[in-house]
């Protein structure tokens, strides 16, 4: 259980990584449709912060593909501890 505790704080500190990465990146004006401007998307600042972001995403889910083979039935059991508060 000791190791489920450790993947779990790793998994958080990199959740919280990818979310600070995820807010810069939706700081930057949309287009009507959605989309950001190909002249910010252009520029090296965009594509340093989009590199990182996408590093570290690969990161979270390389933690999370081998924390769920190692920790499934842990896992499933915080899941239902939820639960079971609601």
């Amino acid at each position: 259980m000791d190791t489920y505790i450790k993947y779990k704080k790793i998994k958080d500190y990199q959740n919280k990584i990818v979310d600070s990465l995820s807010y810069k990146l939706n700081l930057y004006p949309k287009d009507n449709n959605g989309l950001i401007h190909d002249s910010i998307t252009k520029t090296i600042e965009f594509k340093e912060l989009k590199n990182k972001f996408n590093i570290e995403f690969k990161k979270l889910q390389n933690i999370n593909k081998i924390g769920v083979k190692m920790y499934k039935k842990d896992i499933l059991k915080d899941i239902e501890e939820k639960r079971k508060k609601k």
